[in-house]
């Protein structure tokens, strides 16, 4: 599904990424894990299309799209979630997942501007999309409620609801489990279960909470110092000496 190879990119003269390289598997949950510092986030902005990589490649199912614009990236079906919660505040959580099925929109502006027949359809058909997403992820209740009114762990699902109503084949999830408690938790990790086993969409996923991780994904890159230092199971990546060492022993997370 995705292939990183010799990823690698420079501020200044700071090596923030040093040629990562892996693959990630179609169908498969990919934990991208590290301590403060090490890249993780800055990997993800060069898949997404915020960064632009010095060198090396990105590609998806075997398609190079590294420097492609965002809006590029994700209308090849990439999605994602920010560290940061990303929503439309003053919108209801309908409407901000209405606005997630815009790289599928096909009615032109004119269509648009004078209400043709098939702008309608269109419009209906993407606020169905919209309400069968919050209904997965369990939102009905809130679906004309605004987001900024949204509980914390709301939000982070609606951020997800956005994230999949583009209908991605592989989705980025940026510590979606930060800030939540463990009920919450456990929860966020049946439904980014569900969302690979029912929709097919390949997921990688970075999280500093380690038993999240270690229960939720089938392989795990550790970075350190933007190098991969580690590539396996969970169960391989815990008995790693230098992952004990730069991750385990090495603080919170970024």
């Amino acid at each position: 599904m995705l292939t990183l190879d010799k990823l690698t990119i420079r501020f200044g003269g700071l090596v923030a990424v040093n040629e990562l390289d892996f693959h990630i598997p179609e169908g498969c949950i990919f934990g991208l894990i590290g301590p403060n510092g090490a890249g993780k986030t800055t990997c993800f902005n060069m898949i997404s299309g915020t960064f632009k990589p010095t060198s090396g490649s990105v590609a998806l199912k075997g398609q190079r799209i590294d420097g492609f614009p965002m809006f590029k990236i994700n209308g090849l079906g990439i999605s994602r979630t920010y560290q940061n919660i990303n929503l439309f505040g003053e919108m209801t959580a309908l409407e901000n997942v209405m606005v997630g099925q815009h790289s599928r929109m096909t009615a032109g502006v004119w269509n648009s501007m004078l209400r043709l027949p098939g702008q309608r359809a269109e419009e209906k058909r993407i606020r169905q999309k919209a309400e069968e997403t919050l209904a997965f992820v369990g939102l009905t209740h809130r679906l004309n409620d605004q987001a900024d009114s949204l509980s914390y762990g709301e939000q982070r699902l609606l951020e997800i609801a956005r994230a999949i109503a583009s209908d991605p084949c592989l989705l980025l999830l940026d510590e979606p489990a930060a800030g939540m408690n463990p009920s919450e938790k456990m929860e966020l990790m049946h439904l980014v279960k569900r969302i690979r086993d029912t929709m097919g969409i390949t997921i990688l996923v970075v999280e500093h909470d380690m038993k999240f991780v270690m229960n939720l994904t089938e392989q795990i890159c550790v970075l350190n110092y933007g190098k991969r230092i580690a590539l396996g199971t969970p169960e391989e990546v815990q008995q790693n000496p230098e992952v004990v060492e730069a991750y385990l022993g090495g603080g919170e997370d970024e």
